[in-house]
């Protein structure tokens, strides 16, 4: 299976576990407990608002080398696409898989400008409105959020629920992922709204077991029990 064909989608928590020094350990115990599940990493280590919001500071341009040379050969040997969010020029620095965007970050458009041709572009739309005008400027995949109350940051906007991520769905060409509060309780009623799969942060990795937490949700979608 390629990337996008499997229904995990993994995020770094943007700065805790890099402060303790147990990022990659951690999205390494996650990939071995999806057992193949997780199409894709992303490190979202230089996200001003995930690192103040953990007490912290973002990653510096060679931090984020360093946990992406560290990861490269980690994710090839799961299948995972590693992904970087926002910064196309460390993710073309780095030769990863591709970017993940959003409203505040550079367009699609001039990703695919600068990213190799076959690089992954994914982006985050907070409406089905934005999911369809990214897929239509040529996303690859888009998350959708949030779906439930988030369970790794305070709710800054009120979960849009699986009938909205259902028309998502519906109406996209490209897969679409759900984000937000994904947890084993939730994750098989996203995969009954159409979702290509469900994306995660704090469920996950911040789990005290990411083996495990990646093995149950897995568990939930592949039994298709809401």
């Amino acid at each position: 299976m390629m990337g996008a064909q499997k229904p995990l989608y993994l995020i770094s928590d943007g700065y805790r576990l890099r402060s303790q020094g147990k990022l990659v350990s951690a999205i390494t115990a996650a990939l071995e407990g999806a057992e193949g599940c997780i199409g894709y990493v992303q490190i979202r280590e230089q996200n001003q608002f995930q690192a103040e919001m953990r007490g912290g500071q973002t990653a510096s341009d060679a931090e984020i080398l360093q946990i992406l040379n560290e990861l490269k050969p980690i994710c090839e040997k799961y299948g995972s696409k590693l992904l970087l969010n926002s910064r196309v020029d460390l993710a073309v620095q780095a030769k990863i898989d591709g970017v993940h965007l959003g409203s505040k970050t550079v367009s699609i458009r001039e990703a695919k400008r600068d990213l190799p041709h076959f690089s992954v572009i994914g982006y985050s739309a907070h409406c089905p409105e934005e999911a369809f005008v990214a897929s239509v400027a040529g996303a690859d995949y888009v998350f959708l959020s949030p779906i439930f109350p988030p369970n790794s940051k305070p709710a800054d906007r009120p979960p849009l629920g699986v009938i909205a991520l259902e028309q998502t769905c519906s109406t996209l060409q490209c897969p679409v992922y759900a984000l937000g509060g994904i947890s084993a309780q939730n994750a098989a009623s996203c995969r009954h709204a159409g979702a290509q799969g469900v994306a995660m942060i704090g469920s996950v990795l911040l789990d005290p077991d990411p083996f495990q937490a990646a093995a149950r949700i897995v568990a939930s979608w592949k039994s298709g029990n809401a």
